[in-house]
Parts: C-alpha cells; structure tokens; sequence
C-alpha cells in the first residue's frame, strides 16, 4: 500500500527537535549578537546580514530558518556566504520549542489542508518582504519549513523572485502552478538520506516545475540525512552567488 503524501510532514509534529539537531551549523545561539539595524523596513524580528562587503543596495536574499530555528541561528550559516549580498533573515511567527515555526501540522491533515496551512503562512511572509524588497527582484533560500516555503514562493512569485533555493524542502500538490503557468527557476539541494522529509517529495515537486516549462535543478547528496554537509553548502553557496551575478532568466 502507497505511504500517504501526508505522512511525510509528520515531523512537524512528532519531531521537534529534529532541525536542531540534525543541523549544526544553523542551531540556535541566543547569546550571539544581532547585527546593526538597517535605515530599510525589515519585517517585525528580522535580521539583516550583509556579507562581501554589502550595503542596503546590494541584491536582497530572503533566507527562511527552519522549525525550531530563528533568525541569529540561521545567521550562523548565512554569513558564511563570500560573496556580495544583503541576507534578510524573518523569524517565524509561531513559538516552537527554543525557537519558531512557520506553520503547523496537523494529525490527520489532508495534503490540501497543508497546502493551505503553508500557503497562509507565505502570504504573511511575502506581505512582510513586500516593503523591503519594493520593486526590486530577489533571491528566496531556505531550510526545511523554510525550504518549502522557498518552494512556494517560486511557485507563487514568479515574476518577482530571480531564483529559489530550497534545502531538504518540498511542496504539496495544491501549490504547484497553474497549467500554463511555471515557476521561478529553482535549484533544490537535498540528502537521500532524509528521514524526515524524504528525498522522493523534493523530486515529485521538481519533476512537476520542470514538466511546467520551469528552470529546474535538484542536487542529491548520498548517504546526507536532514541537515546541511559541507558539500551541500558550498554548492549551495556556489548556486548563490550565480543568482546574484547572473539571474537565470
């Protein structure tokens, strides 16, 4: 019998502390220090990293923590970054454990009603981003909860987002685009190892963009579980920084 499409996010639920611990390099660290505000509206709790000697005109990545992270967590990976960049790290609204959450799952929660729940939680994230990024185009990247929400904002912002990074993420059915319609071109990052969203999801999401008419990638990683190699950030980085030179339009 086929596993439900649901049961993949069951670690929204049953796993709490599965981000934090499965990923080193971006856990929680509340008594690093936030980096000096910027003159720009931020979202309520946001960070802003400026790496490669950047200031508030350099080209904008949105950079979404995972369940259980926040954004100084986040930051750790984030301004690891050589190149140019200015990172804007939001923080969930949802207080999960030593962190925060995006959105939530349910027991029993269909793929549709997650769709909706991930979909609410982007619409409050993009009308927090529309202010700071005003018209200009951006980079979204993302871990986990963060992943899909990059996922969904390739899909749903097209138009406005030059490239989409998501790390061990995925996407429910019900928010993929449109026939006739393709999302931003999306470069995905993921270990065959993940047992808590498994690689499969992240190949059916990437299969139906590029099926879409989409500029699409994933890049899988042997024997990786849910968490962040070395190899994975420096291609992830590398993917970065060609976004940021180069849009792949």
């Amino acid at each position: 019998m086929p596993i439900p499409r649901a049961s993949r996010y069951a670690f929204f639920t049953l796993r709490p502390h599965a981000i934090l611990v499965a990923l080193p390099l971006l856990a929680a660290c509340k008594s690093s220090s936030p980096p000096s505000p910027s003159p720009h509206v931020l979202p309520a709790h946001a960070l802003e990293i400026f790496t490669g000697g950047a200031n508030a005109d350099a080209p904008i990545v949105l950079a979404i923590h995972g369940m259980g992270d926040w954004p100084p967590g986040f930051a750790e990976f984030v301004k690891q970054f050589p190149g140019r960049a200015r990172f804007v790290i939001p923080q969930g609204p949802t207080p999960r454990h030593n962190g925060y959450s995006w959105f939530e799952f349910l027991p029993n929660m269909s793929d549709a009603d997650f769709g909706r729940a991930i979909g609410a939680a982007e619409d409050q994230l993009w009308s927090s981003m529309v202010p700071v990024v005003a018209e200009r185009r951006f980079v979204v990247m993302g871990f986990s909860q963060g992943g899909i929400l990059a996922f969904a904002m390739a899909a749903r912002h097209p138009e406005r987002v030059d490239c989409a990074l998501p790390i061990a993420g995925s996407l429910p059915q019900s928010l993929m685009p449109t026939k006739g319609l393709h999302a931003a071109p999306t470069f995905a990052f993921h270990g065959t190892a993940d047992n808590v969203i498994d690689v499969k999801y992240a190949r059916q999401g990437v299969a139906t963009f590029k099926e879409l008419g989409g500029i699409v990638e994933l890049k899988e990683y042997a024997g990786t579980a849910h968490t962040v190699s070395a190899e994975m950030q420096r291609d992830v980085f590398q993917r970065l920084d060609q976004c940021l030179t180069k849009p792949p339009r």
